[in-house]
């Protein structure tokens, strides 16, 4: 299995047909996600596309792609800083990381961090000149 995971990921052989107004595309594992919300851009989302629905074993446990996480939305705040996001997307981010976090073993001790500091590290990662509330 090891070697199919890293021929896919080598040589970019998951097949992305094409939708709305982006090209078919060949991408490695490592581009993509298999379940996210429909807004969620910085990866693939794989489990929408209906010729993969029967393939959760390949995708899932051979290839090892995971679902959308925390750090994958921490990256789509991190792209929105370059676009200009909508209210709404950044709240949805939001949700989701918290949802993350409270189905993570540290949960106990995350509800117990002060709300202010969890948002100064969370508001626009990376940005020095916006980290303070």
């Amino acid at each position: 299995m090891i070697y199919i995971r890293k021929s896919f990921e080598d040589h970019c052989l998951v097949y992305m047909p094409s939708h709305c107004e982006q090209d078919s595309d060949w991408l490695s594992p490592s581009k993509c996600v298999w379940s996210a919300p429909n807004w969620f851009t910085v990866k693939q989302r794989l489990n929408g596309i209906t010729n993969y629905a029967g393939k959760t074993h390949l995708f899932r446990f051979i290839l090892r792609i995971v679902d959308a996480g925390s750090e994958e939305y921490l990256k789509e705040l991190q792209a929105m800083k370059e676009d200009s996001g909508t209210g709404e997307k950044v709240k949805a981010i939001y949700h989701h990381i918290w949802r993350e976090y409270e189905h993570d073993s540290q949960w106990e001790k995350l509800r117990y961090v002060p709300i202010l500091e969890l948002l100064e590290m969370l508001i626009w990662i990376g940005n020095p000149s916006r980290r303070k509330i």
